[in-house]
């Protein structure tokens, strides 16, 4: 294909001083108890910006999220994914989720929460039996709160599993977890959906020493799981665009092989139910970027992975902050909770003539929250798209794949001033 980048055989094995450091984003797509599907995609860090050109190629924007996809044309997402596939820099590998082992997680799962709940009501009679009901009945009430999105509670249960059994299985698929030979490595892993796709991440990384050594380690192989990491996160975003299409298009998969993800073999899937409620009780998050205003939409969508580059690989976790009557700010914290000293407001403009705008704006600076104005990335943000530039004129792509994406990246950076 013309659009495909010439590697080498080792490119995909890059150095960054003298280690090799890796990228991998999982996400998934489908429905539980049907059609779910994972992808992992593996990437070397010399190679990161070379999802954005793909995204260039064929979408025409720096950025493509799930949601953006459903307005592009069928041939177009098809196209993208062979170009992805076709990439010997990008590894592409597909899982299944058979519903047989979806109903056995359910089923445990659903079992423990029953158990749990029983320990609850006995705890309720005997204090009231003491007379001492007024700390119980808190804990009760705090313990029923999940039970405000029960869907999503147990959404996250299964796909939580079905990444955990993904990101195991880089011991096979991780091209330097694979390679015994390689020691000085650092194979990271981005999960889209937060923490409570990755509350199983200790576990996985401390050292067992009657399992034998092990390639995982909190050093090596650091595991984040990043709220809306699929819209910003590039390695994510590829697995997650590529999910999404493979799963809408099912042709798309062959000649891919697709592994099964199994039933548990190294863990208790009691001790993994009990887990989930005890680490998932309470929301866990990076510091946030809460975005308002208007922000020219590539913009947006690269600040996250802007501030992660520029400040040491600090993950912060993105979330557009929406109007609500009762107060945006406090509305959203109600909903994730979470310590707001720790998030940044990054302000678009603010249009005078809009009052729910002016609304967020003012109550904003009265909760006293931390704000950085949107154009401050400006510079950083035009860097970045002459890097992505420089990436593509290194590449074999033809001329004329070369000059749609310069005219492109051309374009993107005078809509962004306007921010």
């Amino acid at each position: 294909m013309k659009e495909r980048f010439i590697v080498s055989p080792m490119q995909s094995i890059c150095l960054c001083d003298d280690m090799i450091v890796e990228l991998n984003g999982f996400d998934e797509s489908g429905i539980i108890g049907e059609n779910l599907r994972f992808i992992r995609v593996g990437i070397d860090i010399h190679n990161e910006l070379r999802p954005f050109i793909y995204n260039l190629l064929h979408f025409g924007s720096v950025v493509m999220t799930k949601s953006m996809l459903k307005g592009q044309d069928p041939e177009v997402q098809k196209a993208y994914v062979r170009a992805v596939l076709n990439d010997p820099a990008i590894d592409v590998n597909h899982y299944a989720f058979p519903p047989i082992v979806q109903l056995d997680l359910l089923r445990t799962f659903t079992i423990c929460e029953f158990n749990r709940v029983v320990d609850g009501r006995r705890e309720l009679i005997e204090h009231f039996n003491l007379g001492d009901l007024k700390e119980t009945v808190s804990n009760v009430i705090d313990y029923f709160k999940k039970y405000l999105d029960p869907w999503g509670y147990t959404e996250r249960f299964i796909k939580s599993y079905g990444h955990r059994m993904i990101v195991e299985d880089l011991q096979r698929t991780s091209k330097v977890l694979n390679d015994k030979f390689i020691n000085d490595y650092r194979v990271t892993s981005f999960v889209d959906g937060g923490f409570p796709l990755v509350f199983w991440a200790d576990n996985l990384l401390k050292p067992v020493e009657i399992m034998g050594p092990s390639r995982f380690s909190k050093e090596k192989t650091p595991i984040y799981g990043i709220s809306n990491g699929d819209e910003y996160f590039p390695v994510v975003s590829v697995a997650g665009n590529v999910a999404t299409i493979t799963n809408r298009f099912y042709e798309m998969i062959y000649p891919q092989s697709v592994k099964e993800i199994p039933r548990p073999t190294t863990f208790s899937l009691e001790e993994y139910c009990n887990d989930y409620e005890r680490f998932c009780e309470k929301p866990r998050f990076f510091p946030r970027l809460l975005f308002i205003g208007y922000i020219d939409t590539n913009l947006q969508y690269l600040i996250p992975f802007i501030k992660f580059k520029n400040m040491a690989n600090m993950i912060f976790e993105p979330f557009r902050v929406f109007y609500s009557p009762k107060g945006s700010f406090r509305s959203f914290y109600k909903r994730f909770r979470g310590d707001s000293k720790k998030d940044i407001v990054v302000c678009g403009k603010i249009r005078q003539d809009d009052p729910k705008e002016k609304s967020m704006y003012q109550e904003c600076k009265d909760l006293g929250l931390t704000m950085i104005d949107a154009s401050s990335f400006l510079e950083d943000f035009e860097v970045l798209l002459d890097k992505i530039g420089e990436e593509a004129k290194g590449s074999n792509l033809d001329r004329l794949s070369l000059e749609k994406v310069t005219l492109r990246l051309n374009r993107i950076k005078e809509a962004a001033k306007k921010t």
